[in-house]
């Protein structure tokens, strides 16, 4: 060690959970201000009236913990920086997730959140919605509240600010028996409740008729969402490498093995799920193919593709049909037919023959005749 530099002291362990002091810090308690390193704790200053008022819900179905909170000083003097709108949104989310919860357990074993068990759920909802909303704000005010943190122990080891790669991962300190498997259950509750708000994609479709007439372009269309998923994952990969996202499986979950299955009265399906599954993608022609790449060209990334994004589709499919065509005539005839031959007119009547009769014997995506 050079001549003149002392070695800075490392802090407590327990004075290093900058998290759960910035989340202390956002009801109003300032972990950084003076006296807290040497007497009480920020946390039990946070709880003091909290771990003497009544467990369950009050007349209102919020819990007697929300109202001790909202009514309490923190929010009455304005020091919070979670608003009461946003507390009240978090408290309506805890109480639905638990009665979810409740909802599958005996009577007498309903769940009542201790006082430490709700703020652990109330802290959740901060972060997750924090986390999913403005993820560039979050790792600012973290980093910002490591900044002042490092500015008032400055006479020891400085703590590392956050990086965006560690805000996806959080740990939670409880003690044994404190119900940590109960609040798990909740908390994936939680993400879920905020990852879908976030932009979760998902489609549900009921088809109207029988599934042989609906087979083929429905297979087709679950074959256009996966490719469209590959690409965006292949192109797409740096930007959403924070997400530690695995490439896209195409999952089909049948109902049988082997064997056959009725489907309705006096349909007999002989080949099992599976085995349809495989028959179809044996078939997927080029044409399929060639279409799967014509739409994403065409259509955004993010977009829904409906019928109408098969014109220009399809458009981009013959003119690139029609210069082959004439590429190979010109050296068979060494002549330009361009000149001579009319080119093939696309009509509504292809795309609406592929989405209306979606069945062909040759399993393949029908084109109008390009001679």
């Amino acid at each position: 060690m050079p001549k003149g530099k002392t070695k800075k002291s490392k802090l407590d362990f327990t004075q290093k959970l900058l998290l759960n002091q910035w989340l202390i810090s956002l009801f109003g308690v300032d972990p950084l201000a003076d006296g807290y390193e040497r007497g009480k704790k920020p946390f039990h200053h946070l709880v003091e009236h909290l771990r003497v008022t009544r467990e369950g819900l009050d007349a209102d179905g919020f819990h007697h913990f929300y109202h001790e909170l909202k009514d309490g000083d923190f929010f009455r003097m304005g020091c919070a920086k979670v608003t009461a709108a946003e507390l009240q949104a978090y408290e309506e989310n805890i109480v639905s997730h638990t009665a979810a919860i409740n909802a599958g357990r005996p009577h007498d074993r309903q769940i009542k959140w201790k006082y430490f068990q709700w703020l652990a759920l109330l802290f959740t909802e901060v972060y997750l919605d924090r986390y999913f909303r403005d993820r560039a704000a979050l790792l600012a005010d973290l980093n910002q509240f490591v900044a002042a943190f490092n500015a008032k122990y400055d006479s020891y080891e400085p703590m590392t600010p956050y990086r965006e790669e560690d805000l996806n991962k959080v740990c939670f300190q409880n003690a044994t028996g404190s119900g940590k498997t109960l609040l798990m259950h909740v908390h994936l509750k939680q993400f879920w409740h905020y990852a879908k708000k976030a932009g979760k994609d998902y489609q549900i479709y009921n088809l109207p008729t029988t599934f042989a007439t609906t087979q083929f372009v429905y297979l087709t269309g679950c074959l256009l969402k996966y490719y469209q998923q590959l690409r965006i994952y292949e192109e797409r990969k740096a930007t959403y490498a924070g997400f530690n996202l695995e490439k896209p499986l195409w999952v089909f979950v049948g109902s049988t093995v082997s064997g056959g299955k009725k489907l309705e009265k006096g349909d007999l399906v002989t080949a099992t799920d599976v085995a349809q599954i495989i028959e179809f993608a044996d078939g997927v022609s080029g044409d399929v193919q060639q279409l799967c790449e014509a739409l994403w060209e065409t259509t955004e990334p993010a977009a829904a593709v409906s019928s109408d994004d098969f014109d220009a589709a399809l458009d981009l499919i013959f003119s690139r049909e029609l210069r082959g065509y004439e590429t190979i005539m010109e050296r068979l005839t060494s002549s330009q037919t361009a000149e001579t031959t009319n080119p093939p007119s696309k009509t509504h009547a292809c795309s609406f023959y592929f989405l209306s009769n979606p069945i062909h014997p040759a399993g393949e995506l029908p084109l109008p005749s390009l001679t």
